[in-house]
């Protein structure tokens, strides 16, 4: 009973923050997994089981002779031959070993859990989406070679007899394994002037996937419940099976549920500012990669999936993400949650650019384009959106960014409506010359043990101010904050000062502001005040980090420090007028320079999931006892 009164006041919290339905369903999802009704809702089968047969709809492609000539087809062979070989490119960054392991297919998803040999349960998710198989599968569409069809038959087959039907933990998540069935629809379309020979294998696997299609449904209510890019991947799942399988029993139910889902999710999860609820840039990314995908069957189809009315919210999303990505390189903001995903792997660019997904996004749905043709178009050309429209700019930038000819700069500071993702209010990003030279640390992994559970989310990780070592929020579990702060951002004075606000410390009684001002070409000020509005006041420790790229660097003075590029300088100072302050380097966890313990989570960048480069944590710190403190930082780039 001690417990529940304990517990009590966060449950209604929760409900307070996401509703008593989001709760509700929660709850009942936990309690049908409990009593074992998945269990009889999605029974276990042999992987190779076959039943009436089912007619599929192949999704066409463009032709080959076509796409020679825009395609990167050395990138193309390149990647393909890797995977023959056994590895793939795991979070869009790193190669991998290609296996299928560390599940027990033994046991029913619903009672699976992670072998001891595995520390994180993306290891296991990450090659069983299939997104791999894409590169075999244009490999072979540009090239005809059967190897790449006997590679990513043996692969299935493989994956197939690892994982038998709702057995394991690669049958969990109604998310994971709706991008699996897209991919594998995809991959077998692309493939289908041989697979359509191939009958045994064919019949197996159009068995398999009717089976991944049964059992996005009964856990929807979990995807509801999270209200996140998990629903609209398995609305996508959905749709893309009813249109993938011709004369399946359940085709309308399917094609009508992925719908209504997807349009609730359009209608319910972005901003007014265009920007997904998850607070986060790449998963911004996928639920566009979705949206993309979604136009390619409407294509296909002549059907209408998404209603009319929410097309504005897409144009909006896709300018958001154009205002956070970066001009030269296309390379988005490190913003939020990153868990790796990459999804429908048709281009050969960096995983981190952000080019691809906005002109294919803007040439199916026939926006304006925001870049002239080039590399990046590659997956408009596969999914043959062709754009005729001329490149248009958004005519307004956004409150939270501000732009000058060879420098730009973002500032984060949100009113929560949805969970938050890091606890991140009023963190500055900084961008010259196509280079994210102060940035955000990114996530490296969930689920790994300290110090990497998830540990990226911090205060102290992001480049803003920290008071007395605490979080802007309370943690309770890996992605979830309690008593969240609130933020807000407005334009003063000019279109070159952006002013942030938070009031995450108001605990203590204080609130955060932070002017961030373009003062000239190259020059950027940041102005931080710390307001206690408390009638006592008490001492306080508060610090301010910036993460800077590696480089190397040179200490002018104690707080000013000049960092050296290949083709510039920034030349960076932290002041305080009121105070003396302390300042240390710290990289890669270690304090290399000022007298501050080291911290295996500080001086890290992590670009994608699982991979961490060292990077540099300037940090100040001073101990006040004031009702006002102000903090100035000089950001100066230099051209070499």
């Amino acid at each position: 009973m001690s417990g529940f009164v304990k517990t009590l006041p966060l449950i209604i919290q929760d409900v307070k923050n996401f509703g008593v339905f989001q709760s509700g369903a929660y709850l009942v999802y936990q309690l049908f997994k409990k009593v074992g009704l998945y269990h009889l809702l999605t029974p276990t089968k042999p992987a190779f089981s076959s039943t009436t047969k089912v007619e599929i709809s192949p999704f066409i492609f463009p032709d080959k002779t076509a796409l020679k000539k825009v395609s990167d087809q050395d990138s193309i062979k390149t990647v393909a031959e890797r995977i023959l070989k056994g590895e793939f490119l795991a979070f869009g960054m790193t190669w991998s070993p290609l296996e299928f392991v560390g599940t027990d297919a033994s046991l029913h998803w619903s009672k699976s859990k992670l072998i001891d040999s595995v520390d994180d349960i993306k290891k296991i998710w990450e090659p069983a989406r299939f997104d791999w198989s894409l590169w075999l599968s244009k490999a072979y569409h540009l090239t005809g070679d059967v190897r790449y069809y006997q590679g990513f038959k043996k692969y299935v087959q493989d994956f197939m007899e690892r994982n038998p039907v709702n057995s394991g933990l690669n049958w969990q998540s109604g998310q994971e394994i709706a991008i699996r069935l897209i991919n594998l629809s995809i991959s077998f379309s692309l493939f289908f002037k041989i697979i359509d020979s191939d009958l045994q294998f064919k019949e197996q696997l159009v068995f398999y996937l009717q089976e991944h299609a049964k059992r996005i449904s009964p856990t929807l209510i979990y995807a509801y419940a999270q209200n996140n890019n998990h629903l609209v991947s398995e609305a996508v799942g959905l749709i893309t099976a009813s249109v993938f399988f011709k004369n399946h029993n359940s085709i309308n139910r399917l094609k009508k549920t992925g719908v209504f889902w997807l349009n609730y999710c359009l209608q319910h999860q972005f901003d007014d500012q265009g920007m997904y609820l998850q607070h986060s840039t790449n998963y911004h990314r996928m639920v566009l990669d979705l949206l993309m995908w979604v136009r390619f069957l409407e294509n296909q189809t002549g059907q209408i999936f998404i209603y009319q009315q929410n097309l504005k919210t897409i144009n909006k999303a896709s300018e958001w993400l154009y205002f956070n990505s970066d001009s030269l390189s296309g390379e988005m903001v490190n913003y939020g949650h990153n868990d790796g995903a990459y999804l429908f792997q048709f281009a050969s660019s960096n995983y981190r650019d952000a080019r691809p997904i906005l002109q294919a996004i803007c040439g199916g749905y026939h926006f304006s384009p925001f870049f002239e043709s080039g590399l990046y178009d590659e997956k408009s050309y596969w999914l043959d959106f062709i754009n005729t429209k001329r490149v248009s700019k958004p005519d307004k930038c956004p409150d939270f960014r501000l732009s000058h000819t060879k420098s730009w700069a973002v500032l984060r500071a949100n009113h929560f409506t949805s969970r938050p993702g890091q606890a991140d209010q009023n963190h500055v990003d900084l961008w010259f010359s196509g280079e994210n030279v102060v940035c955000d640390a990114g996530t490296y992994s969930y689920n790994l043990p300290e110090p990497w559970h998830n540990s990226l989310v911090k205060t102290k990780i992001h480049n803003t101010v920290t008071v007395d070592g605490l979080d802007q929020m309370d943690q309770h579990g890996t992605f979830r904050w309690r008593n969240w702060s609130s933020g807000l951002i407005e334009h003063e004075f000019n279109k070159n000062t952006i002013v942030g606000k938070h009031d995450g410390y108001k605990r203590f009684g204080i609130i955060h502001s932070r002017q961030l001002t373009n003062n000239g070409e190259n020059v950027w000020l940041v102005n931080d005040t710390i307001t206690n509005k408390n009638s006592i006041i008490i001492p306080h420790n508060i610090s301010i980090q910036w993460l800077i790229k590696d480089c190397e660097y040179q200490i002018v003075t104690q707080n000013h420090l000049i960092f050296s590029y290949n083709n510039f300088q920034l030349d960076l100072e932290i002041q305080c007028d009121q105070v003396p302050i302390d300042f240390g380097i710290i990289r890669a966890g270690i304090c290399i320079y000022g007298d501050f313990q080291s911290d295996p989570n500080l001086g890290w960048y992590s670009p994608s999931y699982l991979v961490k480069q060292p990077a540099l944590s300037i940090i100040g710190k001073i101990r006040v006892q004031k009702n006002l403190i102000n903090l100035r930082t000089i950001l100066h780039f230099i051209n070499c």
